[in-house]
C-alpha cells in the first residue's frame, strides 16, 4: 500500500478496484431490490381485478358470484356422474 502519493501506480490500481468493488455492490443491491417482470404484470393483474371489484354495482357483484358458482356446479355434476354398476354373482 502506497503512503501520500508515494507509489502513484499503486493508488490508481487501489481506487479502480475500490470502485469496481462499489459498484459491483450497488448492483447486487438493485437487484435485489428490483421486481422482475413475471412479477409485475402478476401485481398488475391482481391489482386492476381488485379495484374492477371495488368499483363493481351491487348487482353485479351478486350476478357475478351466481355466474361462478355455476360454473364450479356444473364441473361438480360433470365429475360425480356415476353409472349404475350390476352387482357381481357370487
Amino acid at each position: 500500500m502506497s503512503f501520500k502519493g508515494f507509489n502513484p501506480e499503486l493508488e490508481k490500481l487501489v481506487k479502480r478496484l475500490e470502485t469496481e468493488g462499489e459498484l459491483a455492490a450497488s448492483e447486487e443491491r438493485e437487484k435485489m431490490n428490483s421486481v422482475d417482470d413475471e412479477e409485475m404484470a402478476n401485481r398488475y393483474e391482481s391489482l386492476v381485478g381488485t379495484i374492477a371489484k371495488k368499483f363493481t354495482k351491487k348487482r353485479q357483484r351478486s350476478s357475478a358470484k351466481d355466474d361462478e358458482q355455476e360454473e364450479r356446479d356444473s364441473v361438480k355434476r360433470k365429475k360425480s356422474k356415476k353409472e349404475f354398476m350390476k352387482p357381481s354373482d357370487d
